[in-house]
């Protein structure tokens, strides 16, 4: 099943009716798109009505009863594995819909299902911490995602005051972002949810622009350019490279790689300490030795 033909499915279990408008917002599409995907739920077998008036809207029979046909058991395996090791995104909402899943499963048997749980985890901790970052302003940017409500933030310093109008939360690299519309900047922008000092809802709703969050190049939203990255180094190191950075063989122990040209990758090469040697290109080197002797000078 697709995922919005699934989005809208869930979204449907309540009984009330949901507005195609409000649909469309909320899943970024088209109104058009919305009653497509809502005539294949219709052609699958599922009871959806549709009705017009103030008090009108899509919705699902109250009659409906949720058939096991709808997902295979290694479907609903695979759901409860991500909801289950994800806890820490919204925990309150992610036991309940593991309790669900886990008592659909029980309740009918799904052997299949219940062999197939537990199968994968998703760790947001790192190696040398015992406890993942826990941000307590994601409640609150969550409430204004789903009510269209402008946020305002206090970012970096005191002096930084941002109106944004918020589309969605963004896990990269194990930090959280706000992909948000800045208003004072005329863009979008991602917020590093840690550098938020303060941030509050504020009286005023905006109508999202129809965007495909998907397709979102997020690596690229810092207006940094791709640059080619030539070292030398052992077998090892480069296997541990090839974690985060596709590797290409240029003759024994040299390889090239394309990265992101910001300080993050003089962090991240840095850490490799003297495991790798940059060959070029030589800007990389004199940016890797000017954050050597800033560090230097800090415990000289």
């Amino acid at each position: 099943m697709k995922f919005l033909e699934f989005g809208l499915f869930v979204n449907l279990l309540d009984g009330k009716p949901h507005k195609a408008i409000e649909l469309a917002n909320k899943f970024e599409v088209s109104i058009k798109t919305i009653y497509r995907h809502i005539d294949k739920l219709v052609y699958s077998g599922l009871p959806i009505t549709t009705t017009t008036g103030k008090n009108g809207g899509i919705f699902l029979s109250e009659k409906y009863f949720y058939n096991t046909w709808f997902f295979t058991e290694q479907e609903l395996a695979y759901i409860l594995n991500v909801i289950s090791s994800s806890k820490k995104f919204n925990p309150i909402l992610n036991n309940v819909l593991q309790e669900k899943l886990q008592f659909h499963i029980k309740d009918k048997n799904f052997e299949t299902a219940s062999n197939l749980t537990g199968t994968f985890y998703i760790d947001n901790s790192n190696w040398f911490c015992s406890e993942a970052t826990i941000n307590n302003n994601q409640n609150i940017i969550e409430e204004a995602i789903y009510k269209h409500e402008q946020l305002k933030i206090l970012y970096n310093n005191c002096n930084d005051v941002r109106i944004v109008n918020p589309y969605c939360l963004v896990y990269k690299d194990a930090q959280m972002y706000l992909y948000a519309y800045c208003n004072s900047k005329n863009n979008f922008r991602l917020f590093k949810l840690n550098r938020i000092q303060s941030i509050s809802i504020i009286n005023q709703t905006f109508e999202k622009q129809n965007i495909d969050l998907s397709t979102k190049p997020w690596n690229t939203n810092h207006n940094f350019d791709n640059i080619k990255i030539t070292i030398k180094t052992d077998n090892k190191t480069k296997l541990e490279i090839d974690e985060w950075a596709k590797t290409k063989k240029i003759d024994s122990n040299t390889y090239s790689f394309i990265a992101v040209n910001n300080i993050g990758l003089i962090h991240k090469l840095m850490e490799y300490g003297n495991k790798i040697t940059i060959i070029s290109p030589i800007q990389i080197k004199n940016k890797l030795i000017s954050e050597c002797k800033n560090i230097l000078n800090i415990y000289a």
